[in-house]
C-alpha cells in the first residue's frame, strides 16, 4: 500500500467563485494505518492570484475540505473502505387532505 498520495483539488469546492480555478495540491500520508492530510499548497500557476488573499484561512479550508472528502479524493488509491450508510427511516405518507388537516392542529 502507498504511504503518500498527492492529488489536486479546485478551490471552488470550498471557496466558491473566489477560488474557482485556483488549484491546490494536497498530500495525504498513511501514518500507522490512518490517512491524514500532511500538506496543502497552491499550485505555482495560481500563486500570483492567491497572494492577495488570506492564505492561511484558505489553506486551512482546503485542508478541512480534503479531510472531509478524503474517501472521494483518494479512496481507490488508498484502499479506504466506504463508510456504512445508515438506513433510511420509513415514514407514513400522507394524502394532500391529510396534510391540510394536520396544518390546522
Amino acid at each position: 500500500m502507498k504511504k503518500t498520495i498527492t492529488t489536486e483539488i479546485d478551490g471552488y469546492h470550498f471557496g466558491d467563485r473566489l477560488l474557482e480555478g485556483v488549484m491546490f495540491d494536497v498530500t495525504f500520508e498513511n501514518k500507522e494505518g490512518e490517512w491524514k492530510v500532511t500538506d496543502v499548497k497552491v499550485q505555482k500557476e495560481c500563486e500570483s492570484y492567491f497572494q492577495d488573499l488570506n492564505q492561511k484561512l484558505w489553506l486551512e479550508r482546503a485542508k478541512e475540505y480534503a479531510e472531509s472528502d478524503m474517501e472521494e479524493l483518494i479512496g481507490d488509491e488508498a484502499e479506504i473502505k466506504p463508510k456504512k450508510k445508515k438506513k433510511a427511516k420509513k415514514i407514513k405518507a400522507l394524502s394532500f387532505d391529510g396534510v391540510i388537516k394536520n396544518l390546522n392542529k
